[in-house]
């Protein structure tokens, strides 16, 4: 289960960072609509700890094995806790 929220954090970041500057209203919009607001709050802000506020209007970052590998643990991370 833990792996399969790593992969749909992960595929939500996609969809949702480019929706408008700073993306978290998008993304939290989105990631509470299949999970819980905790764990998308949680995520989100590990990934602005890591990458910067505006990390979600850095096209590349998505292509990056770096961030791909960080969401997965991001999202394991905010489950455990």
């Amino acid at each position: 289960m833990m792996k399969h929220k790593g992969f749909f954090l992960a595929s939500l970041l996609l969809l949702t960072a480019c929706d408008e500057p700073g993306g978290k209203r998008a993304f939290m919009r989105e990631c509470t609509s299949g999970g819980n607001t905790a764990l998308c709050d949680c995520a989100w802000g590990k990934l602005v700890q890591r990458y910067g506020q505006d990390w979600g209007n850095t096209p590349r970052i998505f292509t990056s094995p770096d961030f791909i590998a960080y969401t997965g643990r991001a999202a394991a991370e905010c489950m455990a806790e």
